[in-house]
């Protein structure tokens, strides 16, 4: 059963599934949510709170990415066993707000790496 999310969380999923495609990955990484949840402004508070800026998170997030695909055109980006994990971490309910700690509780994804190589993932 997957958990329920609030309207901004299912926002920033839907983005976070759009990165996905247009980058041409084949699932939706942490990373990925990181970025839809950038793209939705759910967290700008979070992250003025730690002294970065959103272009530089979603910049941080597209440079884990070194070999440029062609964008995948069809079919869904489903969500990487990393990105579940952080949906049960988040809870039931979860906004963006609780979505944005999972992911900074997951040091082995794409998310937390970009936000720890602007020295912000704590």
């Amino acid at each position: 059963m997957e958990p329920t999310f609030t309207d901004g969380a299912k926002r920033a999923l839907l983005h976070a599934q759009d990165e996905a495609r247009a980058l041409g990955c084949e699932g939706t990484g942490t990373e990925h949510v990181l970025m839809g949840l950038v793209r939705t402004g759910g967290i700008d508070a979070e992250l003025q709170r730690r002294g970065v800026d959103a272009d530089r998170v979603y910049g941080a997030c597209l440079a884990l990415f070194t070999q440029p695909r062609p964008p995948k055109r069809t079919g869904a980006a489903p969500f990487s066993p990393k990105v579940l994990h952080v949906f049960k971490m988040a809870g039931e309910g979860a906004g963006p707000a609780e979505l944005f700690a999972a992911l900074m509780k997951a040091p082995e994804g794409g998310a937390f790496k970009a936000m720890a190589s602007l020295g912000s993932s704590q």
